[in-house]
């Protein structure tokens, strides 16, 4: 029996096929509860709450986006007692009103009523804002704090949400917000 010699090739050229992406792919860093969460590609570090823990993180390709991205995120649980941080960016038109983007952003994640005004405020040399949503959930009333920093035509939105009662996350929250560095 005769086999053309195309034939006898055909498996190497598959196996060659199959092996060539198997080079390095894209992974999620690793989640690692560090005191200083750092983002060399965005450009900015701050203090993570002490006592939290890193839940997830992401690398975003760099470029515009199309898209609000999360960057990372972090959790404390205390008994009954849960708050979370998300840090999170989107491209938002420098003439875009901020303040009525949190505000739509807060709509559609359903974040609750908003609770007082919208606070100026600067983070890390910045221009920022900050507004308050108050939601119940069961006989909780939970907060949820947005502080929204323009970064030309990029906004970092520290979106946090606690127990009303829970002062302690306010304040390890805000001082972590404080702690920004560009």
């Amino acid at each position: 029996m005769r086999v053309r010699s195309e034939l006898l090739w055909l498996p190497l050229v598959a196996l060659a096929g199959l092996t060539a992406g198997c080079g390095k792919k894209p992974r999620a860093p690793a989640l690692q509860d560090e005191p200083v969460y750092e983002n060399p590609q965005e450009g900015f570090r701050f203090v993570a709450p002490e006592g939290w823990r890193m839940r997830s993180r992401s690398e975003v390709p760099p470029g515009p986006l199309k898209q609000e991205r999360l960057l990372v995120e972090y959790r404390r649980s205390l008994g009954e007692l849960t708050a979370t941080l998300f840090v999170a960016m989107a491209d938002v038109s420098e003439t875009d009103d901020l303040a009525a983007h949190v505000g739509d952003r807060a709509a559609r994640s359903k974040s609750g009523r908003p609770s007082g005004g919208t606070e100026s405020l600067e983070v890390g040399g910045l221009p920022a804002l900050r507004s308050a949503f108050e939601s119940k959930v069961g006989r909780d009333t939970v907060l949820t704090e947005v502080v929204a920093v323009r970064r030309g035509g990029r906004v970092y939105f520290f979106t946090s949400s606690f127990s009303a009662a829970d002062r302690k996350a306010r304040e390890q929250v805000r001082k972590t917000v404080a702690s920004v560095r560009w």
